[in-house]
């Protein structure tokens, strides 16, 4: 296919390693923050796929000798190759359309749904382009082209941030984020928590919730005003190697931290057992990272 159609053939997938992602994008955000685009045009996002994905379509990294899992997760010296989200075309009853996320396609890149910055006008820069939002899960994979998406309307610079990583849209209940959270290599934490949210910028909030709270839907959360000790720890986490979360003993999330900037950007992590550390929207990667020092 060419680089600009978003991959698309789901091929031979592990079930347990799509029942494990489905869970991890399925757990919800805070209820402040969780304002999702009325979808017409609604997809489901499959992260997982085939082998040969690794190395086509959109012009992917990969070394000779690079050895992808059964779910198409790469391990190398370069770091932990997340390859691109796959179409589902689905042919399922409505019950079974409830992972849905609005997405774009830019410069052969799929930006997909991340948060929602309710007095984040000052974020927008220069605009980019304009999605159709004329696919949806009955739409020919020939349609898959540049400008096209589930969500429609145009799309923008995040100021201080690479477009390579960060777009957004504008509605009247704020700007909504989209992030390039797939076809990417992953090193270090830094290459997500420094390259995409620019952390070192400065943390101007910070909460906790366990996770219990998130199952119980209770909305209580505790604010972390150690800050200081909060952006050393946040520096070591930049430094520690990713490891791919299917070859690790993560075990069950216990809690969610929320780091926010003081352009109303904020960073989701998911804290597991055992000290390891996911960013909420990448669950391919994690870091170990001793973090319950950091808590309240």
């Amino acid at each position: 296919m060419k680089g600009e159609r978003l991959l698309h053939a789901l091929g031979e997938v592990d079930e347990d390693y799509l029942a494990q992602v489905d869970k991890l994008r399925r757990i919800p955000a805070k209820k402040k923050r969780h304002t999702w685009i009325p979808l017409v045009a609604c997809l489901c996002l499959v992260a997982g796929v085939a082998a040969w994905a690794l190395r086509g379509g959109m012009g992917l990294p990969g070394k000779e000798g690079d050895q992808a899992n059964s779910n198409g997760i790469t391990e190398s010296t370069q770091g932990i190759y997340v390859p691109p989200l796959e179409v589902e075309l689905s042919q399922a009853q409505p019950e079974a359309m409830i992972d849905m996320i609005g997405f774009f396609i830019y410069q052969g890149r799929l930006y997909a749904q991340m948060d929602v910055v309710e007095q984040g006008q000052d974020l927008v820069g220069e605009q980019l382009g304009e999605s159709s939002g004329t696919i949806d899960e009955w739409t020919s994979e020939d349609q898959y082209l540049e400008g096209t998406g589930s969500v429609g309307g145009p799309f923008y610079e995040v100021k201080g941030y690479d477009p390579k990583y960060m777009l957004c849209m504008v509605y009247d209940y704020g700007v909504e984020l989209f992030w390039n959270n797939c076809d990417i290599t992953v090193s270090t934490g830094g290459d997500v928590l420094e390259e995409v949210f620019r952390l070192s910028d400065g943390i101007a909030r910070a909460e906790f919730q366990s996770e219990s709270d998130v199952q119980k839907d209770t909305g209580h959360m505790t604010t972390i005003t150690r800050l200081n000790q909060l952006a050393a720890w946040v520096n070591a986490l930049d430094q520690a190697p990713a490891l791919a979360s299917t070859e690790t003993d993560m075990g069950q999330c216990l809690g969610h931290l929320y780091l926010t900037k003081a352009d109303g950007v904020t960073v989701h992590l998911r804290l597991m057992e055992h000290g390891y550390v996911q960013v909420a929207e990448l669950p391919e990667v994690c870091w170990q990272m001793e973090w319950k020092s950091i808590l309240p």
